[in-house]
């Protein structure tokens, strides 16, 4: 319940009055799911543990007969990584090995929960995932500073969007 309330308390200051309550305290009850498993519209869902990408424990949802990984924090679709929980080496090879893992089902499709408008889904975007993380980590030795590297990342990536998330990851890489 703590961690709850403080991780409110975190995205209420950085997208203020924009985040309706009921998010964090949902009325929908919960049923545990089976081998990781449920059934909706006649479909399979398979809800796979990768482990750490923009935060840890994540899960992406694996649809075999659609040939489709719906990837949540896994992927991003030209939008600029929360690599705020990811300041280490190790937490950056994590986020990628669990690339890797997505990337085993081999999915036709790939869906990104993190989206730029218009912004075209597909499994060329797990690479993409993937270079930024190395390219993020790259620049990230080279910097001197969260303003050098905001710089460098902005000059690496410009069409990406979610300034205000890379200017707190690049904050988060000298804390």
């Amino acid at each position: 319940m703590e961690s709850q309330v403080a991780e409110q308390a975190f995205w209420n200051t950085v997208f203020p009055n924009q985040i309706d309550a009921a998010s964090f305290n949902p009325t929908i009850p919960v049923k545990p799911l089976v081998d990781n498993k449920f059934v909706l519209e006649g479909f399979t869902l398979e809800a796979v543990n990768v482990g750490h990408s923009d935060t840890d424990n994540t899960t992406f949802l694996h649809v075999p007969a659609l040939d489709m990984a719906v990837t949540g924090d896994v992927v991003y679709n030209d939008v600029h990584l929360w690599m705020t929980e990811s300041p280490s080496q190790a937490k950056k090879d994590a986020w990628i090995e669990s690339l890797d893992e997505l990337e085993a089902f081999d999915p036709g499709m790939v869906i990104a929960s993190h989206h730029k408008p218009g912004g075209v889904d597909g499994a060329f975007n797990i690479e993409a995932t993937r270079d930024y993380i190395r390219k993020f980590g790259v620049l990230a030795k080279e910097a001197g500073n969260a303003e050098e590297l905001y710089g460098k990342v902005l000059a690496a990536f410009p069409q990406r969007i979610g300034l205000a998330v890379l200017w707190l990851s690049c904050m988060a890489q000298f804390a």
